[in-house]
């Protein structure tokens, strides 16, 4: 353990290895003195350190997995818009207390996990330069597949303080990680004509949220995507061939109620329905085909 409490780090600083100020617990400022040349921060380099603000240098191109993990009083990460990182790193903030942060415009990748944990994140504005991603009233990250492309079609995070959301009918993906941790959230709505597919890993794990009637065409959905969602009472899958993947209801001990109305054929993975209410009915489309993965009770 270092007892610095801050650092001024010179221009002339290429490169910051792996877990550089890892537990430097009493460092509170990091600063880049003007023009700084620094242009990759690696693996951890400032996990678990005192920071509550910081300032990347425009010229930083790479930076690796964990950077800001366990910084338990950060509030924001301010980048340039025209700082050249192209990709936020996995779990980037994980474990974090993150509160507001801004996307520049040459990001082209949120990696999965890159928001693990994000429990006090409530405000991200996007670049209006950025091909890809948009922030739509600080709250929402929405996504293109590609830059040419005419809609958003993927949800990459919302405000964890969002207590409802009405979901655009281009959406076709939740991306990782996208609602967990939001715990004022108590609904979230799909239009009729919604293009929603798949409901990707974790994507409302540790969620307040209660009641939710998923679209015909959602019939992909990942494992633990509503893990450890306590306050989860009814969920409906309006889809006809339904995935359900591994351990994804575990731990949702209120669950009382799921239905499948219209699904011809259902498979639930290893785990699926561990830890939910003793209570739990099960309403199915009659003659369904239903397969069960050991270790579901």
């Amino acid at each position: 353990y270092s007892l610095i409490e801050e650092i001024i780090l010179p221009k002339s600083l290429k490169s910051i290895g792996p877990a550089a100020f890892d537990y430097c617990r009493k460092l509170k400022k990091i600063e880049f003195e003007n023009n700084s040349e620094l242009y990759q921060i690696d693996k951890e380099a400032f996990a678990s350190v005192a920071i509550e603000n910081i300032s990347i240098p425009s010229h930083v191109k790479f930076m690796n997995e964990g950077i800001f993990r366990f910084c338990k009083n950060l509030k924001s990460v301010t980048f340039a818009d025209d700082c050249e990182l192209c990709v936020f790193p996995a779990y980037f903030f994980t474990q974090s207390s993150i509160e507001k942060l801004f996307i520049p415009r040459n990001i082209k990748q949120l990696t999965a996990g890159w928001c693990e944990t994000t429990k006090n994140l409530a405000k991200i504005t996007v670049s209006e330069n950025n091909e890809l991603f948009k922030s739509i009233n600080d709250e929402i990250v929405v996504s293109k597949n590609k830059p040419e492309d005419s809609n958003y079609s993927n949800i990459e995070i919302v405000s964890r303080n969002i207590p409802k959301l009405e979901i655009s009918s281009t959406i076709r993906r939740l991306c990782p990680y996208s609602f967990s941790y939001c715990n004022q959230l108590k609904t979230v709505h799909f239009s009729e004509e919604s293009e929603l597919e798949t409901i990707d890993h974790k994507s409302f794990t540790y969620s307040s949220i209660e009641y939710m009637i998923f679209p015909r065409k959602a019939n992909n959905i990942c494992c633990e995507a509503f893990s450890e969602s306590s306050k989860l009472l009814n969920v409906e899958f309006l889809g006809d061939n339904l995935v359900i993947d591994d351990r994804c209801f575990v731990g949702c001990k209120n669950l009382s109620f799921l239905a499948f109305p219209n699904a011809g054929k259902i498979k639930l993975g290893k785990g699926s329905l561990i830890r939910i209410s003793k209570n739990c009915s099960i309403f199915t489309y009659p003659g369904s085909d239903i397969s069960l993965e050991p270790s579901n009770y």
